[in-house]
């Protein structure tokens, strides 16, 4: 909810249309892709860095059409804070900030972007620093490779560029949003460069071509935004009232079913942490040394809280390798292990384990 009243005051401030502001902030609040992603597991922090980011998205607005010092401080608070928080949702806020800075330059736009710099370095840099001498700055690189985030160099390798715009393309329509959803969006994009305002288009190309194909949560933030537009669009191109109503009642349509959708991810839920689950940590705890390691097969969100709740080191987990470098063979381990877990054999499990050791061998 929090992340709504931001999304709510964004859109409302971009569009002076408080409808438009309320059906994106109802799109988004129905997402099911939103729903589990910030809710699931680590979702508690997703959604912390997901709350951060949309209020710098805010703020960074106001600075940038204002010309507001205050805001322009307040979004590197925020990107500081969103970066610390997750460097996934940092990667996405300074495409935002890039976006409106490149393709909605004005005469504030440096002074703007030197406040917000300054002060998302002053808040960081005892976090930077920290991280840096205990770890080195190897960290950064691997975080940043992992959950390819790479995948734009390797779709542009080889001088395809079809290779490259397929793969951007793909990302676009893949979106899981319903197909309405990307028309009422597309729209959006059209009315916004006819009335030569760049600074979302310019995101949404950023994104396209610089996020990994995880990056389905921003897509689906970004059509929400988009979807606010095109009403508060509609109501400006279209004089005639018959023309609205159609745009309106499809903003309508669009938000039925992600309302269906996410009622219906929410009602499905199963609670992964039951009686069984705090049976078999209380066994681990009791068994298995502080310094110990430990192998439990169950799906991934069970998988991604043991080692906080058994407080061991798992043998095998994708979650934090992405810091060691190491995240691209933790997770073909861990599909591995899925796979041995869905044919309930005991002998895939022992082969897969004898790999992940002859690799730390």
């Amino acid at each position: 909810f929090p992340v709504t009243i931001a999304g709510f005051f964004l859109v409302e401030r971009m569009t002076r249309s408080f409808w438009a502001g309320v059906f994106s902030t109802l799109f988004v609040l129905f997402s099911p892709t939103l729903y589990y992603n910030h809710t699931w597991s680590a979702g508690m922090v997703r959604g912390l860095a997901f709350f951060l980011m949309f209020s710098g998205f805010y703020s960074f607005y106001r600075a940038h059409k204002e010309g507001n010092r205050f805001f322009a401080i307040m979004a590197g608070v925020f990107l500081g804070m969103t970066s610390m928080t997750h460097l996934f949702y940092g990667l996405f806020f300074a495409l935002w900030i890039a976006g409106w800075w490149v393709f909605e330059f004005n005469k504030a736009t440096w002074k703007n972007i030197l406040f917000t710099g300054g002060s998302a370095l002053l808040v960081s840099v005892p976090w930077l620093y920290v991280m840096i001498t205990r770890y080195g700055f190897d960290i950064f690189t691997n975080a940043f490779s992992s959950h390819d985030n790479d995948a734009f160099l390797n779709a542009s390798s080889g001088g395809q560029i079809s290779n490259l715009f397929s793969w951007a393309f793909l990302k676009v329509i893949e979106t899981p949003i319903p197909a309405l959803g990307l028309i009422l969006a597309g729209g959006a994009v059209i009315y916004l460069i006819h009335k030569r305002q760049y600074g979302l288009p310019a995101v949404l190309v950023l994104m396209v071509f610089f996020l990994s194909p995880e990056s389905e949560r921003f897509f689906v933030s970004l059509a929400g935004i988009l979807i606010g537009v095109s009403f508060a669009g509609a109501k400006d191109v279209f004089k005639q009232r018959p023309v609205r109503w159609v745009v309106l009642a499809g903003i309508f349509i669009v938000i039925a079913q992600m309302a269906i959708l996410g009622i219906t991810e929410v009602r499905d839920s199963v609670i992964v942490l039951n009686r069984s689950a705090y049976d078999v940590a209380n066994f681990v705890e009791e068994n298995v040394p502080a310094d110990g390691r430990y192998l439990f097969v169950v799906g991934q969100a069970e998988a991604e809280w043991f080692p906080y709740v058994i407080r061991r080191e798992p043998f095998v987990s994708k979650w934090g390798s992405e810091w060691l470098g190491t995240y691209d063979d933790q997770r073909l381990l861990q599909n591995r292990i899925s796979y041995c877990k869905d044919t309930e054999s005991l002998q895939c499990l022992v082969r897969s384990e004898e790999r992940r050791v002859g690799k730390e061998c």
